[in-house]
Formats: structure tokens, C-alpha cells, sequence
């Protein structure tokens, strides 16, 4: 497994240097990029519309995380721009496998920054680094280690779920829980650390919402219910992933 609107403005410090993200602009930029290919096509509109939930998830995840909210904006727009490259990919072979054509990641730091159109969505260049970072890593299963801790933490805000190359369309309760069990990979955590930490409610014994929750995520993954290869039981104890 891989882990992978109101308009506004926030400043982005970098050094001495700032930079305003503008959502309306980076959002016509994005309508006027996507414009080109066929909307009718059932495809090319599920794309669109997923762009859109991952940007609103990437603030959500960067809210979370009480980041300032120039950086909830730069996550957001690393939301926008992360499946850019999806869109030829499809238009040149026909489907969103990467096994099957080409890498979209790469597809997408292509079409942003080898073709300039990076430039659409902002002027400064001052973000490029951070920006083609995450989203050339976004789907990928590890993130490399020598990324400093700001770009790692913005890849991670821009990951997403994907198994075998296939998106899995979790609810963003869902991707909380999965997103939580992978911070905490190797780890065992129990029903009651992952209820509170994701509910933001106290935990109740008997309480057997964090159960169903996790096998509607392993039927989605297609899981075995008996031997899960990813979300794992620890018995008596809690949930982990290897």
C-alpha cells in the first residue's frame, strides 16, 4: 500500500524572501489546464474532482497539524497540482496504470516544471523545491531519507492511498485512520488511542466503531478478512501495519 472553495491568499517566508499563494488563481489555473482534455469522459472528470478532495484533504491534514496558515495554503496547492501529469496520461495511453505506461508523478513534475506551467499558478519561483518534491514523491512508497524535515512533511500531507498502482477511494474518516496506523508504522495502536485520536472523543468500552470502520477499509483494500496483508490485528492489543 502507498500513501499516496473559498478563495484566498497566504504568504509564504522563505529566508528573507515571500511569496503569496492566491487559491483563485491556482484553482482557474488548474480549470484551464483540465480544460483541455475531454470532461464528458468519465475519467478525465473523476480526475478533476479528485484533485479538488485531495487539495481540501492536504489543508485539512496541515490544520491538523496546527501549521500557520501559509503553510495550509502550501499544502493545499500541492494538493492541486500533485495529479497534473494524470491527464496526458491518460490522453497517451489510455489508462491511469502507471505499470502500464509511465509514472504519472513523474508525468506531472514534467508538465509543471519542465514546460514552465508551474508558472501559471504562481509567480515566485521560491516554493519550486518544495513543490516538485512533493509532488514527485507523492505516490511513492518511502520517501527518500535525506528530505529535510519541511519538504518531508509537506510530501506526506500531499500522500495518498494506492494498492497495486490502483487509487483506493477511502472516506476522509477512512484516510484519517489509514493515515494514522502509517505514522505509527511497525507499531501497535489500540482501539482506544486511534477512537480518540480520530474521533477527537473519548473512547467508551464496547465500543466497536473502530472495527467497523477497519473492515470497511480492509474490504476496499480487498483485504482478506482472515489474513489481512496490510492492516493487521494484534489481538487483545490493537492494529498496526508492517
Amino acid at each position: 500500500m502507498q500513501f499516496t472553495h473559498s478563495a484566498g491568499c497566504g504568504t509564504l517566508k522563505q529566508g528573507s524572501d515571500s511569496m503569496k499563494i492566491d487559491r483563485a488563481r491556482a484553482q482557474k489555473a488548474f480549470a484551464d489546464y483540465a480544460a483541455h482534455y475531454n470532461a464528458a469522459d468519465a475519467k478525465v472528470k473523476l480526475k478533476i474532482d479528485h484533485t479538488y478532495r485531495v487539495a481540501a484533504l492536504c489543508a485539512r491534514i496541515a490544520q491538523s497539524l496546527a501549521l500557520p496558515p501559509e503553510d495550509v495554503d502550501l499544502a493545499w496547492l500541492s494538493g492541486i497540482l500533485h495529479d497534473v501529469g494524470r491527464f496526458e496520461q491518460l490522453r497517451r495511453y489510455n489508462t491511469f496504470i502507471d505499470a502500464q505506461s509511465v509514472s504519472h508523478a513523474a508525468l506531472s513534475v514534467a508538465v509543471l516544471f519542465d514546460e514552465g506551467r508551474i508558472r501559471d499558478y504562481l509567480d515566485d519561483a521560491g516554493a519550486d523545491a518544495l513543490l516538485r518534491t512533493a509532488v514527485e514523491w507523492h505516490s511513492a512508497f518511502r520517501l527518500p531519507e535525506a528530505l529535510d524535515d519541511r519538504t518531508r512533511l509537506f510530501c506526506q500531507t500531499s500522500h495518498k492511498c494506492t494498492l497495486n498502482g490502483q487509487e483506493v477511494a477511502f472516506t476522509p474518516l477512512e484516510f484519517d485512520i489509514v493515515w494514522y496506523l502509517a505514522k505509527r508504522q511497525g507499531n501497535v495502536v489500540s482501539s482506544e488511542e486511534l477512537f480518540e485520536a480520530v474521533w477527537k472523543e473519548k473512547y467508551l468500552d464496547n465500543n466497536n466503531t473502530v472495527m467497523a470502520h477497519i473492515a470497511r477499509i480492509r474490504d476496499k483494500m480487498h483485504e482478506m478478512p482472515r489474513k489481512p496483508k496490510f492492516i493487521k490485528t494484534v489481538w487483545g492489543v490493537g492494529y498496526t501495519i508492517e
